[in-house]
């Protein structure tokens, strides 16, 4: 068993030599939680908005770097997402993991990083970075007064985590039906609904049919978007 980031399974064979395949490799047991992106920028970046930070970025094309936890990672997707939308030139910094792009971002290093609100909440507090947009097409309760995206860039599709729990293919159905019935008596625990709240997430307790057409969706979301991002050319 493992338990995954479904926007990076599903993504992952446009950015690097993988041998899977999302839906034919696995089986889906639950969903457990979700979270959308962020675009953020320093507390120094001279802009309050999305519209200011487009603004800015097209007044210096080339000029800017965002970071990202590596090539090919799911922060670096969800930036060019939103870079392609707006029609921006910025220059890639990859980093090894998110917290250092985090570093160089407060210390005024880098313009932007997409992070998702798990990776936003040990800065919010400290007035040091600005979450200009959430990527999603509704807000995320942990930023309730940061716009989505689609309120500035009408066309940019949304860019959502899914975490879950997956077993190899052809896992035997009353193994299936066993964790995703605890998994989601779990979910209905306030305590454990806590928990994730509490680290940045938004429960997601599903069936494995809701599960597997999930993932259809957005593995069929992500293959209609990736090659159009270019992203080994970032």
């Amino acid at each position: 068993l493992i338990s995954t980031p479904i926007f990076q399974l599903t993504t992952a064979k446009y950015a690097q030599s993988v041998s899977f395949d999302a839906l034919r490799d696995f089986t889906a047991i639950s969903g457990v939680a979700s979270a959308p992106f962020v675009i953020t920028v320093g507390a120094s970046f001279p802009g309050n908005t999305l519209a200011e930070f487009i603004a800015h970025v097209k007044a210096n094309p080339g000029k800017l770097t965002f970071g990202s936890a590596g090539a090919g990672s799911t922060t670096h997707v969800a930036a060019v997402l939103v870079l392609k939308a707006a029609g921006l030139d910025m220059i890639h910094v990859p980093y090894r993991g998110v917290a250092p792009a985090f570093t160089d971002l407060l210390a005024g290093h880098i313009a932007m990083v997409a992070g998702s609100p798990v990776e936003l909440k040990p800065y919010l507090e400290s007035e040091k970075l600005k979450p200009l947009a959430v990527v999603d097409n509704k807000k995320s309760p942990h930023l309730p007064n940061v716009p989505i995206v689609t309120d500035t860039l009408k066309d940019c599709p949304p860019a959502v985590t899914y975490n879950g729990l997956l077993g190899p293919a052809h896992l035997p159905k009353d193994v299936v039906d066993t964790l995703s019935r605890e998994l989601i008596a779990a979910g209905k625990s306030q305590e454990f609904r806590q928990r994730l709240l509490n680290v940045g997430l938004e429960p997601l307790l599903n069936t494995p049919e809701d599960f597997t057409k999930l993932i259809a969706a957005d593995s069929a979301q992500w293959n209609g978007i990736m090659p159009g991002l270019n992203l080994k050319q970032q």
